[in-house]
């Protein structure tokens, strides 16, 4: 019972991690991209290189943005 109880959270790990990474970054990547480059990239269908590429550059605007919040919020004191 126990094997079939860590399979089915291993299952449901992979797909949330699917769903992050290959969905909510991807997205998010994609408007960045879009927006830096002035629409020419991505284009054409997507291969396992741009979603990775394309969901990596997603995630490094998260951890910038958080990390820019974070230290508005460090430096920035309420009168």
């Amino acid at each position: 019972m126990n094997n079939v109880a860590d399979l089915i959270l291993e299952v449901l790990k992979a797909i949330i991690i699917m769903l992050i990474w290959g969905w909510i970054l991807y997205i998010l990547g994609y408007i960045v991209l879009w927006v830096f480059t002035l629409g020419r990239y991505p284009e054409g269908p997507k291969s396992l290189r741009q979603t990775n590429l394309v969901s990596s550059v997603g995630l490094l605007f998260v951890i910038v943005l958080w990390s820019g919040l974070a230290g508005y919020n460090n430096f920035v004191r309420p009168s």
